[in-house]
């Protein structure tokens, strides 16, 4: 799923009372309002996964539904995944909290062990994917 329209719309309403841009007119923001428009959006985007999982659940005829990666670390989506999960009789399953990172560390990390054994790709590299497994 991508949020980068609910992201944007969140960085444009924090411009828009002044909280960032400009930062010589940029004002304070007090805890409880910056709290309850980061808890409005994480709320937003659960009940977005939730849903969608759920409706893609549906669809498939699956009763296992599984979450993982560094998204699978936000204790909210455990809990609402876990609660609706539970409600319909499906199985939910994600890693343990040790486990739970975000994929582009993992790449990195991967990238950067491949440079260090002396591997090295051109600029001219394109984003089309190898599938060739080395």
């Amino acid at each position: 799923f991508s949020f980068s329209g609910l992201k944007t719309a969140v960085l444009y309403h924090l411009r828009r009372i002044g909280y960032l841009g400009d930062v010589s007119r940029a004002r304070t923001l007090d805890a409880t309002s910056l709290a309850n428009i980061c808890a409005s959006f994480q709320e937003a985007v659960v009940d977005v996964l939730v849903r969608k999982t759920m409706a893609a659940a549906d669809a498939a005829g699956i009763r296992d539904i599984t979450i993982a990666g560094g998204v699978s670390a936000n204790s909210r989506l455990r809990e609402r995944m876990g609660e609706e999960a539970a409600r319909r009789g499906y199985r939910l399953f994600h890693p343990p909290l040790a486990y739970c990172m975000d994929n582009g560390a993992m790449i990195a990390y991967v990238g950067w062990m491949r440079m260090r054994a002396g591997h090295t790709s051109a600029l001219s590299l394109s984003a089309a994917p190898n599938l060739e497994l080395q």
